[in-house]
């Protein structure tokens, strides 16, 4: 590989890097919504994992329940608590 290539990808690692605490804080949602999206994507990738096959059985199960279980009733407490701000809202209602 060049080195002006691996320069050049290292660069854009860097920027990735640089801005991830600004993807982290979530766009200025409230840290609640910010958690249940955490808790979202990680019932997605659990989700997937069944799909692909790396999870199965009595395990699946349990991590499903564990991860995706309590999403529902949190989401709609959320909808509730920020039923007045659009912006919320709209990433709420994504779910």
């Amino acid at each position: 590989m060049h080195r002006s290539r691996i320069i050049g990808k290292a660069w854009y690692l860097g920027v990735l890097l640089s801005l991830m605490p600004l993807i982290a804080q979530g766009a200025g949602y409230p840290r609640d919504v910010n958690d249940y999206l955490s808790q979202q994507e990680l019932c997605e990738h659990v989700l997937n994992d069944i799909y692909d096959g790396a999870l199965s059985g009595a395990r699946a199960e349990a991590d499903v329940e564990k991860v995706c279980g309590p999403l529902d009733a949190q989401g709609q407490r959320l909808k509730r608590k920020y039923a007045d701000d659009p912006m919320v809202m709209r990433v709420l209602n994504q779910f």
